[in-house]
């Protein structure tokens, strides 16, 4: 939802998150349960300036979450 509004994530490695969100492209992905990897993704984030590329790269790859990609995932399947 949050790429479709153009947001970048700061997710936990954990479930399909990192499947979603590109490391350093489209946001971060850090260790669960470490705060201080969190909290050091998040100043990364505004230190560098990191939302325009981000945003960029957002644009670009959202396309993999549309429902025509989806279904011709599907079609291949079948």
């Amino acid at each position: 939802i949050g790429f479709s509004f153009d947001v970048p994530a700061i997710v936990t490695d954990v479930g399909g998150l990192p499947e979603t969100v590109l490391n350093k492209k489209t946001g971060y992905v850090v260790k669960p349960c470490d705060s201080e990897k969190i909290a050091e993704a998040i100043i990364n984030f505004y230190k560098k300036n990191m939302y325009k590329e981000f945003v960029k790269n957002i644009r670009r790859d959202r396309r993999r979450f549309t429902w025509s990609n989806y279904l011709r995932i599907l079609e291949r399947l079948l």
